[in-house]
């Protein structure tokens, strides 16, 4: 199940901080569309919230309190909002098991600080995909957009292996986008 936490809670200080994220299209190499909408208000108009980078914070197992409503996501695996997120273990290999929960905590940077933003959230499973009871096909990547606060550190992105059809091993990759612009991307090997 896709997880999330405090993203609407006050900022968290997280030792430790990694600068990973991809970088976001310079406006140069931006589309003529893309970059009329990305050009400053006239006076009197409000900004409208842009995130332009993301800072990953820590990644790795976590442990997280889960909160009881599931939404399910477009190919039907659930996500659920957590809290209480803490670090366990710094690491890019994960080991595979029922419960375990991994990720990675970040900062979504922009303007205006403190303003909500919707951003698109991707995780991308191992070849062939996971293969869901009663599905006919592996579903090999799962999408859906989330609403982040801009300035908030300690928001969290991740996965807990909860189904026995979760338990694939291989590179597990999950990406956050604004838009065009791919923000971040880490890459966990799961292992038996």
């Amino acid at each position: 199940m896709r997880i999330f936490g405090p993203v609407f809670l006050a900022a968290l200080t997280v030792p430790g901080a990694i600068a990973q994220s991809a970088p976001a299209t310079p406006p140069s190499a931006q589309p003529a569309a893309l970059a009329s909408q990305t050009a400053p208000p006239a006076t009197g108009e409000a900004a409208s919230p842009d995130v332009t980078n993301i800072i990953l914070e820590n990644y790795g197992v976590f442990s997280a309190s889960t909160k009881a409503s599931e939404k399910p996501a477009a190919e039907g695996i659930p996500f659920t909002d957590v809290t209480n997120v803490h670090p366990r273990k710094k690491t890019r290999t994960i080991p595979i098991s029922k419960g375990v929960n991994f990720g990675f905590q970040y900062e979504a940077v922009g303007t205006p600080r403190g303003e909500k933003t919707t951003l698109h959230f991707v995780v991308i499973y191992p070849p062939p995909g996971l293969i869901k009871p009663g599905s006919s096909s592996p579903i090999p990547r799962d999408e859906y957009d989330r609403k982040v606060r801009i300035g908030v550190k300690g928001s969290y992105d991740g996965y807990e292996l909860d189904n026995d059809w979760e338990m694939v091993p291989g590179d597990w990759t999950l990406e956050i986008w604004s838009g065009p612009n791919k923000l971040a991307s880490e890459t966990f090997t799961l292992v038996r």
